[in-house]
């Protein structure tokens, strides 16, 4: 099944990292594509560094624009971020890694991930893209790329993660 979201993508100015939805200028981006499946989120990905308006906390992991993600056949993850490129070391040190962090996708291409952390559970709308589409600042995102849509309780989105494959 295909799908097309409109959304209100934030973008220009200050730091790369995920956007957040309550600091954004808005720009009309429609993500075209199928809902995730669980398949199709197992392995490695990196976070594609968006430009974000508004100030940047440098103490909130979701701010660094390096993260990288591994999910695991048996629904566990595990989720880095530094300061500086991810090496090859460190995909290394995550395949060895255990993690208490779970995901779970429902048939609509929700995804849900539940952490040990002070994040307990975040849910997103995952896209996997199917067309190019070019930003009017930051890079172009690609066919293939995961487009995470996390939302707060009330269902208001408050985050977009872009995941590109390893």
């Amino acid at each position: 099944m295909k799908r097309a979201v409109w959304i209100a993508l934030a973008v220009l100015a200050v730091a790369p990292r995920a956007a957040r939805a309550e600091d954004a200028k808005e720009v009309d981006v429609r993500f075209e594509g199928e809902p995730c499946r669980t398949e199709q989120l197992k392995g490695m990905w990196d976070l594609v560094a968006l430009d974000s308006a508004g100030p940047v906390d440098p103490d909130d992991p979701y701010a660094a624009q390096y993260q990288r993600y591994l999910f695991r056949d048996n629904g566990r993850f595990v989720h880095h971020v530094a300061g500086a490129p991810l090496t090859s070391a460190d995909e290394e040190t995550m395949w060895g890694e255990e993690s208490a962090a779970t995901y779970e996708v429902n048939p609509r291409g929700r995804v849900t991930f539940r952490r040990p952390d002070p994040i307990a559970a975040e849910t997103c709308a995952c896209t996997r893209l199917s067309k190019k589409i070019g930003l009017p600042k930051g890079p172009a995102l690609v066919p293939g790329d995961l487009a995470l849509m996390c939302d707060d309780e009330s269902g208001q989105p408050t985050l977009l993660r872009v995941l590109r494959t390893r």
